[in-house]
């Protein structure tokens, strides 16, 4: 009986190997994957490698769940939030960062550090006192220190602008940093993971030329990432535009607005089926002398001409300011600085309004519910970039090397 069921057992299927990579793990979330480097040396090296981390990432890309990271502007008491959505866009998750993905009460993270952006899992931190910046992916608990530009910062430089993101063409991720120095010029720096330096790309007078709100937020169009800009008064000379940075020749950019923000009171930037879009507000007094928001979202069809802006659609929902815009057209915006809400569009119409999260009252005013949003999903891509030792939060290397070229 014994000699059977032996028997039996030697003569049950295997997977090849190649199956079970290619086609099974990559298809599994972060956290069993993680765990199942434990199995055999063959599969820690395999989920440890460049190449599976790519190839896991473009299943995760896949998947009809969207996450998003949501941190409020005016909220210094948590890093972020982590939100989600199912394939019908219920709401799934709504918690913390540190709730979601706990840091162990890591040293490094009890500074003033914030999310300014988010690419393949990974999310840059950055650290104004001391301008630092800290590469973090959430879900394997793994980071690197990214440092600051390298020239002499002093107190009275003031931050302009800083942004993230990955150039496919050249498989780098890289930070971009716009510093004011005291000698009236703008210092541009990029940092490459790839190489692990930072590098001034230029430097600038600032007259007439950086115009930049919203410092701590951009967005990646192509190879350039790209600033909200100051809606000028109509009072002043000066036309108004859009700076970017290359972050692979590392030059600054203006897109020209020409008179598109004239009747506008703010303007923030977004990425919209692989363009460059501009939200704008605008309060339009109507009968009886009310008021009524209304946010304009537009689209440059060509970028350097002034006069590609097409308007794309409006929304003209009371109290609502839109936070962004998902690839299926949804759009999740605020409503009233105290609701999360989803917005549906079609033809410019709406279909469907779903209030997805309300804020209970504290005392007798609402916690603002103004944010900046980043496009985030869980992956094995390392912050430590090619050919690094990756580091755990608890500070003890993995022995694990990411391939080079993979």
């Amino acid at each position: 009986m014994e000699q059977t069921t032996a028997k039996s057992e030697s003569e049950l299927p295997t997977l090849p190997d190649d199956v079970i990579v290619e086609m099974i793990l990559p298809r599994l979330p972060v956290k069993p994957l993680t765990r199942f480097k434990c199995v055999s040396k063959f599969w820690l090296s395999t989920i440890s490698s460049n190449r599976f981390a790519k190839t896991h990432l473009k299943f995760s890309s896949l998947s009809n769940t969207k996450s998003v990271i949501y941190k409020e502007l005016y909220s210094f008491r948590n890093r972020g939030s982590y939100l989600s959505f199912d394939e019908r866009y219920d709401m799934k998750e709504f918690v913390t960062l540190d709730d979601k993905y706990s840091n162990n009460n890591d040293p490094r993270y009890t500074r003033r550090a914030r999310v300014v952006g988010s690419c393949n899992g990974l999310l840059c931190m950055f650290d104004s006192d001391v301008l630092e910046f800290t590469l973090w992916n959430p879900v394997t608990k793994q980071y690197h220190n990214a440092g600051g530009p390298e020239f002499n910062y002093v107190l009275n430089d003031d931050v302009a602008g800083v942004g993230f993101g990955y150039i496919p063409s050249i498989d780098d991720y890289k930070i971009g940093c716009l510093v004011h120095s005291e000698e009236g010029v703008c210092r541009v720096s990029v940092y490459s993971l790839k190489t692990g330096e930072w590098k001034e790309t230029s430097c600038i007078e600032e007259k007439g030329f950086i115009s930049i709100d919203r410092r701590y937020y951009s967005v990646l169009v192509d190879d350039t990432i790209y600033w909200s800009p100051i809606v000028r008064r109509e009072s002043e000379d000066q036309e108004s535009h859009i700076v970017g940075l290359n972050l692979v020749n590392g030059l600054l950019t203006k897109v020209p607005l020409g008179n598109l923000l004239t009747g506008y009171f703010d303007a923030k930037v977004f990425e919209r089926k692989g363009c460059l879009s501009l939200c704008c507000n605008s309060v339009v007094i109507g009968r009886r002398r009310r008021t009524k928001h209304v946010s304009d979202v537009w689209t440059l069809k060509n970028n350097g001409d002034k006069q590609s802006w097409e308007k794309s659609f409006s929304i003209n929902i009371k109290g609502v300011i839109l936070l962004y815009i998902f690839e299926s057209g949804k759009c999740l915006v605020s409503r009233h600085l105290n609701q999360l809400m989803l917005l549906n569009l079609s033809q410019a119409e709406y279909v469907e309004v779903t209030v997805i999260w309300q804020r209970h009252r504290r005392g007798h005013v609402y916690h603002r519910a103004i944010a900046d949003v980043w496009d985030y999903t869980e992956s094995l891509i390392s912050p430590s970039g090619i050919s690094a030792r990756v580091v755990n939060e608890d500070d003890r290397e993995t022995g694990e090397r990411v391939e080079e070229n993979a």
